[in-house]
């Protein structure tokens, strides 16, 4: 999608990974929490999504890769997304299956992907994630996508759900 409409997509999981690879002081309070399966405290994503934001590629749009994941994380994207005068267009939800899921991580072969991490994922996205779902429905941004189907049938729904917004 990101080259489609020629953006960059912003992934916090590549950058945190990244900033692990680097051994940044980001990177290394990071990789504890990821090899937990846990979620790398606010304070952190953010400050890695926001000099992302702030850079000039970014400056005529982008996609947001897994974030925010809080509803604190939402509310200081909003905030300082606000302040810059750049809301939010759309978010879109990517629906699978958790078994689908467990299935494709397993075949990724990545170690930050065992299967007792992937579940314990599963769990904090069902606790933290999910309330996200109502927080931008009512904020009308939220739309839906099935995520079951071939890379290129699923990237056709995203397509069709971008271009009606554009």
């Amino acid at each position: 999608m990101a080259a489609h409409l020629k953006i960059p997509s912003l992934s916090t999981g590549a950058m945190l990974r990244k900033a692990c690879q680097q051994g940044t002081s980001i990177g290394e309070q990071a990789r504890e929490c990821m090899a937990a399966g846990d979620l790398v405290p606010d304070p952190l994503v953010e400050k890695i999504v926001f000099d992302c934001l702030a850079a000039p590629e970014s400056h005529d749009g982008y996609i947001l890769d897994g974030f925010p994941r809080t509803l604190d994380q939402a509310a200081s994207l909003d905030t300082w997304l606000e302040q810059l005068g750049r809301p939010l267009s759309v978010v879109l939800e990517i629906q699978v299956p958790d078994q689908e899921i467990l299935d494709r991580l397993a075949a990724r072969g990545r170690s930050d992907d065992d299967r007792e991490v992937v579940l314990h994922r599963l769990r904090e996205y069902n606790q933290r994630i999910c309330p996200l779902h109502s927080y931008y429905r009512q904020r009308g941004l939220l739309r839906v996508v099935d995520g079951v189907g071939s890379v290129d049938e699923v990237f056709q729904r995203l397509r069709q759900v971008v271009e009606e917004l554009l």
